[in-house]
């Protein structure tokens, strides 16, 4: 449930706006004109900063050679992979603060010089060896003018902030009678806004602090929508101030239609007969329904750990959003231990269970709903279908639901016919359990956990619209729990530009053609799953589930944010993490703080949970519940 805070076309008053020449963008959160100068600074990186040697020339920052602090951030998203910059190690760093090296970013290196550079005697202090070199700058003021329009053209109308109220509202409840957890400060607006203006260039030049921002209190809330502060659900005008020779300009609200009162009583956890943890039978029917009213889909996050499991969770819990965990029947076989032999698919059902159970001990604490899914089987995989369904019909038996909330059949290599005489024999086990049974018709390319399909045809990528008909019409003779995998150009993993072509238009045609031949009043009678989502564009995401997509896996853009946050970790503290005593602190310092698994896992889900907000965001499944 959400606080919506709603921004205007424009702001209401006028600021003042500086930015150097080819000024790098990403540095526009933090102060950066501050100089570090004092030996406390020499060769040691400023708080939140990491130390690295550049291997080019990098305007904004300094020459190739300079060692100089950069956020994290940008280090590992693009110094590091472009091969910009290097992690310095302890000994140079030693050898840096021995010899009273400063170690600084030079803002001014690449920009554009005053014409007078000043006196001959300040070019000879700026060529004195081991004394930091400084230049004038031209300074490009930013008219007010353009201030207003880039921030009217670049925030949105509305931006949300999801809380959750201290108490369950009542229907008809007013929303401003609705106490949140936690408030919504000018802090947290500015750093919205930051983030929002800093995905463009040209957004990025503007510069907004808390001390811009104010709260208006347009509906007489009193200390409840305070100046500076929020603490009740609805919709709230702030007012960016933007100085102007003490002017200040504002407009009127504009009306937000999209966020009505009784929509407390509306979102996804009220259809739900249970509100966290996992759902099964009718609850997932009715959800996957609720996510084509409102377009949306919900990402399927492959799992492998108990650590990859939190950490999608979290993301989820953090979004107000549901979500999958699916795992394969190799992501299972590690869950179980890759020690253990899986010639009869042994591992893989064990492994597969227990993280079942994993996952329903803990996801109420999470507060959301999830639904446990297992990942493609294939026909030589059928034997660990099996298993799992001897262990679902035995959880059925103790709990009146299955152990899974789902489970995928993947026959799409084989012949059609066939394909679906097995996936209908194994749905009617699964039916009377109200299980959920995804299928696949039409090959996803690529190579994911031992199915490889990185050879076939490419026509063998597209599903036809006959072909979706007869599934549907052949599974919903059995029940009504089941969704499709229409091949539509989708690949396993991330390829570049161009070499993958999808055609989700293609599922639009499905939903048409099915409709017309049950005669049916929905216009999205068929549930869709999309494959190979890591790499796809956002449009092509928005375009899929506008014509009833529900889920999205994702898998390898998960594996690769997994390592990041451990490998930079690694990059960063090894020296402490070599030996169990001893580090540049000290021979007999003890390192176990450091090498702790606690630790530096932990690093490695922080950046997956942040990746999965992502796919949470671009499907626009966040705030939903």
């Amino acid at each position: 449930m959400g606080s919506l805070i709603r921004f205007l076309n424009g702001p209401q008053c006028l600021f003042c706006i500086k930015r150097f020449t080819n000024f790098d963008i990403t540095f526009h959160i933090h102060p950066f004109h501050r100089q570090l100068r004092g030996k406390k600074k020499l060769g040691k990186a400023a708080a939140g900063m990491v130390n690295v040697q550049l291997l080019e020339d990098v305007p904004g920052y300094g020459p190739k050679g300079s060692v100089i602090p950069v956020a994290p951030g940008r280090m590992r998203n693009i110094f590091y992979p472009r091969k910009k910059a290097a992690y310095v190690t302890q000994e140079v760093l030693r050898d840096l603060k021995k010899r009273e090296v400063v170690m600084e970013r030079d803002f001014t290196f690449g920009m554009k010089n005053l014409e007078n550079e000043g006196s001959s005697d300040d070019q000879d202090a700026m060529d004195m060896p081991g004394r930091p070199r400084s230049v004038n700058i031209q300074m490009d003021l930013l008219s007010p003018q353009k201030a207003l329009e880039l921030i009217e053209s670049i925030l949105p109308d509305i931006i949300p902030f999801y809380r959750t109220p201290i108490s369950n509202p009542e229907p008809k409840t007013r929303l401003e009678d609705v106490a949140i957890y936690g408030s919504v400060s000018v802090v947290d607006i500015a750093e919205e806004l930051k983030s929002a203006l800093g995905a463009t260039d040209e957004g990025a030049r503007v510069v907004i602090e808390p001390e811009d921002i104010k709260i208006i209190d347009d509906e007489g809330r009193g200390a409840e929508a305070e100046g500076d502060r929020i603490k009740v659900l609805g919709d709230f005008t702030v007012e960016i101030r933007v100085k102007n020779g003490g002017e200040v300009k504002r407009i009127q609200p504009l009306n937000n239609p999209s966020f009505h009162q009784d929509n407390i009583n509306k979102m996804a956890t009220a259809i739900l007969s249970r509100k966290t943890g996992v759902i099964a039978g009718d609850d997932v029917q009715k959800l996957f329904k609720y996510c084509q009213e409102k377009k949306f889909a919900i990402p399927a996050i492959n799992v492998t750990s108990s650590s990859t499991i939190v950490a999608s969770l979290e993301a989820a819990r953090d979004a107000k959003a549901p979500i999958i965990l699916q795992v394969s029947q190799g992501g299972a076989a590690y869950f179980a231990g890759k020690g253990v032999a899986n010639g009869k698919q042994e591992a893989s059902i064990t492994g597969a269970i227990a993280a079942a159970h994993f996952i329903r001990a803990v996801a109420p604490i999470y507060g959301i709903p999830v639904v446990v899914h297992t990942d493609h089987c294939a026909k030589k995989l059928l034997p660990w279908l099996d298993g799992m369904l001897d262990a679902d019909e035995k959880y059925f038996k103790e709990h009146g639901e299955p152990l899974f909330s789902s489970h995928m059949i993947d026959l799409s290599e084989e012949p059609v016919e066939w394909n679906l005489e097995t996936t209908a024999k194994y749905f009617k086990r699964a039916a009377p359990m109200k299980q959920w049974l995804e299928m696949e018709i039409g090959i996803t390319g690529g190579e994911e956990d031992g199915v490889n399909n990185e050879d076939v045809d490419n026509n063998a990528l597209y599903t036809q619209p006959e072909d979706i008909y007869n599934i549907y019409k052949t599974l919903s003779e059995i029940g009504p729990y089941f969704s499709i995998a229409a091949g539509f150009g989708n690949v396993h993993g991330v390829y570049k530009p161009g070499n993958v072509k999808l055609h989700p238009e293609l599922l639009g045609k499905h939903q048409s053609y099915v409709k017309e031949q049950i005669k049916g009043a929905e216009d999205k009678p068929v549930f869709l799953v999309f494959h190979g989502g890591s790499g796809s564009t956002k449009e092509e995401y928005k375009t899929a589930i506008e014509y009833g997509v529900v889920k999205v896996n994702l898998d390898t853009d998960l594996q690769y944010a997994y390592l990041t946050g451990i490998r930079d970790y690694v990059l960063n503290k090894k020296d402490y993490i070599l030996s169990q005593v001893g580090n540049p602190e000290g021979d007999d310092k003890p390192n176990k703080k450091y090498f702790d698994p606690r630790v530096w896992v932990r690093e490695g889900e922080k950046t997956m949970s942040a990746r999965v907000k992502q796919g949470l965001s671009d499907f626009n499944t966040a705030g939903q519940l």
